[in-house]
This record gives structure tokens, sequence and C-alpha cells, in this order.
């Protein structure tokens, strides 16, 4: 059986990398891109914190490990929560609404 998305629950990994040239802290961003069929015009064309959906059968722990995994290709990564949002109408932002409507 293939693990179904939750969708109200999400986990969002800010990513930090230190450059020893620069002495710049840096954090990954990916793009995200929204486009419809019928249309030129971008829906949504930003940049966003590294996130995606947890599965039915894992914990936001395990989700947290997924995600670096996919997005890093690096596992072992030192991880600490800092804040966990709640309010299912935390969506405020009208890109953010677009992109999980479709």
């Amino acid at each position: 059986m293939i693990a179904q998305i939750i969708p109200n629950i999400s986990v969002d990994c800010v990513v930090f990398g230190y450059d020893n040239k620069t002495k710049l802290l840096n954090v990954l961003l990916i793009e995200r891109f929204l486009q419809l069929k019928d249309t030129d015009e971008p829906l949504v064309n930003d940049y966003v914190l590294t996130g995606f959906h947890a599965y039915e059968d894992e914990t936001i722990d395990e989700t947290a490990k997924r995600l670096l995994k996919e997005l890093t290709g690096l596992d072992n990564l030192y991880k600490k929560q800092f804040k966990v949002f709640g309010d299912p109408n935390r969506l405020m932002n009208q890109k953010d609404i677009i992109w999980v409507q479709n």
C-alpha cells in the first residue's frame, strides 16, 4: 500500500550553510513555479524554504529526515525543532493558497 500524504501537516526545513571564502551564512531555498496550461502568466514564481507534506505512516522527525535526504543527499544531519504552527487558517498569502489548491 502506498502511503498517503496528510494535506494539513507539512514540515519546512531551514538548511543553513556557511561559506568559508565569503564568511557568509546561507539558507537553502527552492524555486516554486506554477503556471496554468492555458496562460503564459505564472501564478506562482518565487523561492521558499524546503518542505513537503508528512505521510500517514511517518512521524514529523521522519518527515524532516526524508526531506533533508531528498533535498541534500545527506544523512545524519543535525536537526532542531524551533516552532510549530497549528492554526488551520494560517495561510494568508495568496500565492500560498494558490499553491496548496493546485
